[in-house]
């Protein structure tokens, strides 16, 4: 497989981490629900995934159309099946 397959990479500001998207640079953004709806109405062709059950809304911002939107479905869907949404929520908002 590539050799950046699986990396997370952080950079100064959400613009950026945009702006890398939209060139293809990165796969997924992870935003406010805020902050991907103001980015979705300036950028149209992004697509996004709003993670619920949080505190904070968040979301993960795609290409639209990405092939990696069933995988990221389906490994969200394995997350929550095997309680770690809930371990993580229990663990940083106690709930």
């Amino acid at each position: 497989g590539d050799s950046q397959e699986g990396r997370v990479k952080s950079l100064a500001n959400n613009l950026t981490l945009v702006q890398e998207l939209l060139n293809k640079n990165i796969d997924i953004v992870i935003l406010e629900a805020m902050q991907v709806e103001k980015f979705k109405n300036k950028y149209p062709n992004l697509k996004s995934i709003t993670i619920p059950s949080s505190k904070s809304d968040f979301a993960i911002a795609l290409a639209k159309n990405s092939e990696l939107t069933p995988k990221i479905n389906e490994i969200i869907e394995k997350l929550k099946a095997e309680g770690v949404f809930d371990s993580l929520k229990n663990k940083w908002f106690n709930q």
